[in-house]
């Protein structure tokens, strides 16, 4: 279903972040505006009230710059928000605001002064068993380069732990990533400072890397045979261990963004395989050009997955889906 009614509140929109609260409320946010990259662009939510979705809210525009992709997660004390600012990525300042009150207010935003672009970029922190919050994040300046923030203080404040090392200079080697690299990491953590990523490449495939010292170090990240078509990834990890990947299964570099589906993995994510078509629609229903089902935000909740992504730039879709207590490996789609 789509959150909001096409072109009501703004031209475009792009770039959302899901969280399925209790009592079956659902907050999401996206940036919204004229387009991407424009001064009015501001960061907008919508909130599931258990019965409907509310009309979007304006909750953060600090000036005439463009605001980008915000991350909305739980912390011990509230709900944080960390969105950027800048008109080009290279550019970027973080800021965050917190609320109490499930979304309906928020403080005034702060900026990450220590660590000016810290904190998580696309996708949700992920807790470790430590506690500490891993916010996965990535350069774009020049070359694309991806690495994990750390935060001891539930976000209030984000350090730089440490770079995902990637070969973008031997292209002999089975790892190279040809173009600009790899960005915008989607974590998880199978046993305690055991944690994974799954990265969004200019190569053509999904990339991993792994780390056995709760993200301190790295290995040099490596092709998985999953294909990417250089947009957004985001997975979520069960109770019992299966890892469900929501993407675009287009191999290429920034080509179509449809379909957008949901692969799934029984041996902590060496191996995908389809599990769901969320929406196979080849054209936008407005221009008749090539449709676009991207960025993807997924978060499982009690048995549930619960996804929301870009709808043709028009709007923000939700889709939910019960998992099953055990899928059958290598089905076809």
């Amino acid at each position: 279903m789509l959150i909001f009614q096409p072109d009501l509140y703004f031209p475009q929109c792009h770039a959302s972040c899901l969280l399925p609260l209790d009592h079956e409320q659902i907050l999401c946010v996206y940036f919204a505006g004229s387009h991407e990259k424009a001064n009015d662009v501001g960061i907008w939510l919508s909130e599931y009230d258990s019965l409907k979705w509310l009309p979007p809210r304006l909750i953060a525009k600090l000036n005439d710059e463009p605001h980008w992709n915000p991350v909305i997660f739980p912390v011990k004390n509230g709900i944080r928000l960390v969105f950027k600012v800048g008109k080009e990525i290279p550019h970027w300042r973080s800021y965050t605001m917190i609320s109490h009150d499930n979304g309906r207010t928020w403080s005034s935003p702060a900026p990450y002064t220590d660590n000016p672009a810290g904190g998580p970029v696309r996708s949700k922190p992920l807790r470790l068993s430590s506690g500490e919050l891993l916010a996965p994040n990535s350069d774009e300046n020049g070359a694309w380069l991806p690495r994990v923030d750390v935060s001891t203080n539930e976000g209030l404040t984000f350090e730089r732990r440490a770079q995902i090392p990637v070969n973008l200079v031997y292209p002999a080697e089975s790892d190279y990533i040809c173009g600009r690299g790899a960005i915008q990491p989607t974590l998880w953590e199978s046993e305690p400072n055991h944690v994974h990523a799954l990265l969004r490449t200019s190569a053509g495939t999904v990339y991993r890397s792994d780390s056995t010292d709760g993200g301190r170090i790295w290995k040099r990240a490596y092709p998985l045979a999953v294909p990417n078509n250089n947009s957004g990834i985001d997975v979520a990890r069960a109770p019992d261990g299966r890892l469900f990947l929501a993407l675009n299964p287009t191999s290429g570099d920034f080509v179509k963004r449809t379909p957008l589906c949901i692969f799934e993995s029984n041996d902590n994510g060496n191996t995908f395989y389809p599990f769901q078509i969320v929406n196979g629609e080849p054209l936008n229903e407005w221009t008749g050009e090539t449709a676009e089902f991207s960025y993807p935000s997924l978060v499982l909740k009690e048995q549930k997955l619960h996804l929301s992504y870009t709808y043709n730039r028009k709007s923000i879709a939700y889709w939910t889906c019960a998992i099953p207590a055990k899928t059958e490996q290598g089905r076809k789609l």
